[in-house]
């Protein structure tokens, strides 16, 4: 997978907040990788802004699509945790969290 680093990722959400995020993609015929920055990048309020509230613990969040006939979940975080930059790495059930709507783009 070659990522590359795209224009920042800007969101405008229905509350009235926008973010920006650092973004960087990788499409290939069947699917789509994208490493999004989780924490936003500096707003006018001042205030930090996350992409997922509930994972501040994450600077960064790996959203892929169509992925199912490469590999699975679990195959897919062990290949990250090879990579000598990636310090953790965890599957995120999207249903569970509050702010799973963040996703849909």
């Amino acid at each position: 997978v070659n990522l590359t680093r795209q224009p920042d990722l800007q969101l405008a959400f229905v509350k009235g907040h926008d973010l920006a995020l650092d973004y960087f993609l990788f499409e290939a015929e069947h699917a789509i990788f994208r490493l999004l920055k989780n924490k936003a990048i500096e707003n006018d309020s001042g205030k930090p802004n996350w992409l997922l509230p509930e994972c501040k613990q994450y600077d960064f969040i790996v959203k892929a699509s169509g992925t199912e006939s490469f590999f699975s979940v679990p195959q897919a975080i062990q290949l990250l945790r090879q990579a000598p930059v990636v310090t953790y790495v965890a599957a995120i059930e999207v249903q569970t969290l509050k702010s799973k709507d963040n996703l849909i783009f």
